[in-house]
């Protein structure tokens, strides 16, 4: 199997950015707002999976962040992605 970083690589769509930094940044924090405002820039998903294999909206789930999931799931995602666990 090849490694998350290879992943990453193979396609432009899956290059890890600052805004995705921001992203996890503000789910940890609970900032709903900024979760909805970087959710509006082009190439970010939450389900974008990190080096570590986690994604925003992971955890957020995992955190109970219910308000930041709410704003997650107004921006449309597909909700069977597994995290990097799996």
């Amino acid at each position: 199997m090849k490694s998350l970083k290879a992943k990453f690589r193979k396609s432009d769509t899956h290059e890890w950015s600052k805004n995705d930094d921001r992203l996890l940044q503000a789910v940890e924090h609970g900032d709903t707002e900024k979760v909805a405002a970087l959710l509006g820039k082009k190439g970010i998903s939450p389900t974008k999976l990190d080096s570590e294999g986690k994604s925003a909206f992971h955890l957020a789930a995992s955190k109970g962040q219910v308000e930041c999931l709410g704003a997650m799931l107004s921006h449309g995602l597909d909700l069977t992605i597994p995290d990097g666990s799996d």
